[in-house]
């Protein structure tokens, strides 16, 4: 028997095509019925999977680490994200142009209010949580307002109005009545001039027996004090309120203000257009001021006092006053400040500005500031460090005179006193005076004087001058023999410029006088830094003798000094005085410093810029880089 040929591709299609039409109705029906059965069987396979899906669903949201947080831990973690992500305008004095347009042009971004949308745990934790929405804010429209009002409940809430059409004063009437039983806090910001607040008046007619804080601004608006009235009167006053803040409000009346109860006072950019003067007068401040028992914090800040008459007003107790921040003209900052008794105020920030030229009364205000800050009435009297520099470049908007005053120890090392956790921060001074300059302005005409002469100086460890004798300024712009023998406890003396070669003049000069040195025996360092050393002194005397005089003059048994360091200012390519102006024998033991922008050359002691730039962060923590 012959083996059968082979088959070919072509033999089976030919074959097939032949008999096609027998197998057609065979061939139809088989795929349909294979794929109905196989999609029948998915199905099962599907209604099988989809519990078991579940439950390791529910297995793995037991297993994940954030379940196991307790709701309470759990929600902290949300009240903390509502801080960063924050849905209302958290600083509508500074904020609320930049808020308010975002908000017109972009949809409303979740925030931290996506939480309640991750899983249903957390969603119930977040909705359980009342005090989580208590903050509303009608700024997002209607419906957002009354979902946030829905899931807060009976929790005390934050209420913020941003209104600038009626539909949204006719709202936020309708919410403050509604809801009066239970707003804490309460921020009325009228964005638009079209608004009148007369509705929030209206609103607030009833009682708001939780009401504790109240936040007034007016950015764009031009509402004169009379409009909030209702805020102001003894029966909202007294009922609890603790805290008010005002800002952008024209026309403020400081006889409206009811004050008994308030434990913080904020008035900030308040322009006065009101032709009565006696509305804002100093004399008025003063006795508003006076129906306060409970202050702690008062911070009345670019906004102008009418001063009339004497400076010297009836004294006011603040004995609860904390925290004092004034800012406003010199006149009225010191007669405001000299009627003042706060003793138990730690931290103390005046700012006041000047014109081109102080007139004499200006000068005598000065004067006044600083006898009331030696008096009894503001405790001072504990500084540690003090500072006078003058901030910003001559050119300069920000430019301005700073006196600052530290009640930090300084016993050890000075540094280690101003460090926090390794960071060199230098901390908020306990007491600031800030004299803004006009832009531009060549001079300060501030004399430190004035107020030296008259802060108490016995415990002042650190002593810093961080500004040049201005120009018109003569010789002795400080007193250095009257300012030093009055620092008994001082160790640490840091002078620049100009200032510095004053220093070394007045020595010299008390020196040949005969009245000796002047520089108190406690003083353990000297550092003068970017000295200029003019024609006038090169022409007296070589400028390393007036160093080496005071040197010498303080190397007996009984001064401590044990370091003086010189830094010089740049000199140019032809100065006659160059790097080696200190390397006589009459200075041997002096350190030069060279500014950090000289060369990298070692002195006569074999310091470098590095090593001297350590030294001084060893120990002067006001240094500047």
């Amino acid at each position: 028997m012959s083996s059968p040929e082979k088959i070919s591709e072509a033999d089976v299609v030919a074959f097939l095509q032949s008999r096609v039409r027998f197998y057609n109705t065979a061939l139809n029906a088989f795929p349909s019925a294979r794929i109905a059965n196989s999609s029948a069987l998915q199905n099962e396979i599907d209604n099988i999977n989809r519990p078991l899906a579940l439950l390791r669903q529910h297995r793995n949201a037991l297993l994940s680490p954030i379940s196991r947080l307790a709701p309470e831990i759990l929600s902290l973690i949300f009240h903390h994200l509502a801080q960063l992500e924050p849905h209302f305008c958290p600083c509508p004095e500074k904020d609320l142009v930049n808020y308010m347009k975002e908000k017109s042009t972009l949809p409303f971004a979740l925030g931290w209010a996506r939480v309640a949308q991750v899983s249903a745990t957390w969603r119930t934790c977040a909705l359980s949580d009342a005090t989580l929405w208590a903050t509303v804010t009608l700024a997002h429209g209607r419906s957002w307002a009354e979902e946030m009002l829905r899931r807060s409940g009976c929790a005390p809430i934050k209420l913020q109005i941003i209104a600038s059409r009626q539909s949204e004063a006719h709202f936020a009437v309708e919410t403050i009545r509604r809801e009066a039983e239970r707003i804490a806090e309460l921020d009325l910001i009228v964005d638009h001039d079209s608004f009148s607040s007369h509705f929030i008046t209206l609103a607030i007619e009833g009682s708001l027996p939780l009401l504790k804080r109240v936040n007034i601004c007016s950015p764009r608006g031009s509402h004169a004090m009379s409009d909030w009235h209702n805020i102001t009167t003894p029966a909202i006053a007294t009922a609890g309120l603790d805290s008010l803040r005002i800002h952008d409000c024209n026309e403020l009346d400081w006889r409206e203000l009811f004050m008994t109860s308030l434990t913080s006072l904020v008035v900030d950019c308040c322009i006065y257009l009101s032709a009565d003067p006696l509305s804002h007068s100093v004399n008025t401040i003063r006795d508003a001021l006076s129906r306060t028992t409970r202050l702690e914090m008062l911070s009345i800040r670019d906004s102008f006092m009418e001063v009339s008459g004497t400076l010297n007003l009836p004294p006011v107790d603040l004995f609860q006053l904390k925290t004092l921040e004034l800012n406003t003209s010199l006149l009225g900052l010191a007669a405001l400040v000299g009627c003042l008794r706060a003793p138990h105020c730690h931290r103390i920030k005046l700012e006041t500005f000047k014109a081109e030229r102080v007139p004499a009364e200006e000068q005598r205000s000065l004067s006044s500031l600083g006898h009331a800050l030696a008096g009894t009435q503001l405790p001072i009297y504990h500084l540690k460090t003090l500072e006078c520099k003058t901030v910003g470049p001559k050119d300069s908007r920000t430019r301005s005179f700073c006196i600052s005053g530290w009640d930090s120890s300084t016993i050890s090392a000075l540094m280690h006193d101003f460090e926090q956790e390794g960071d060199e921060v230098t901390p908020a001074p306990n007491l600031s005076i800030i004299v803004r300059l006009p832009p531009g302005a060549q001079s300060h005409g501030i004399r430190s004087a004035p107020f030296l002469d008259n802060l108490p100086l016995g415990q002042v460890v650190n002593l810093s001058f961080n500004v040049a004798k201005e120009l018109g300024h003569s010789w002795n712009y400080v007193q250095w023999d009257h300012l030093l023998p009055r620092c008994l406890s001082l160790r640490w003396l840091r002078v620049d410029r100009d200032v510095a070669l004053d220093l070394l003049r007045q020595h010299s000069v008390s020196m040949r006088l005969g009245n000796g040195c002047f520089i108190p025996r406690s003083v353990e360092v000297i550092a003068l830094f970017c000295v200029q050393w003019d024609d006038s002194v090169r022409g007296i005397s070589r400028a390393d003798a007036l160093a080496g005089e005071l040197w010498g003059a303080c190397s007996d048994d009984v001064h401590q000094l044990e370091g003086l360091m010189i830094g010089e200012d740049a000199f140019d390519e032809n100065s006659l005085y160059t790097n080696g102006c200190f390397s006589s024998d009459i200075c041997s033991d002096i350190d030069l410093l060279r500014s950090p922008d000289r060369p990298r050359r070692k002195d006569e002691d074999g310091d470098t810029d590095e090593e001297w730039l350590d030294e001084m962060y060893a120990w002067d923590p006001l240094w500047r880089t």
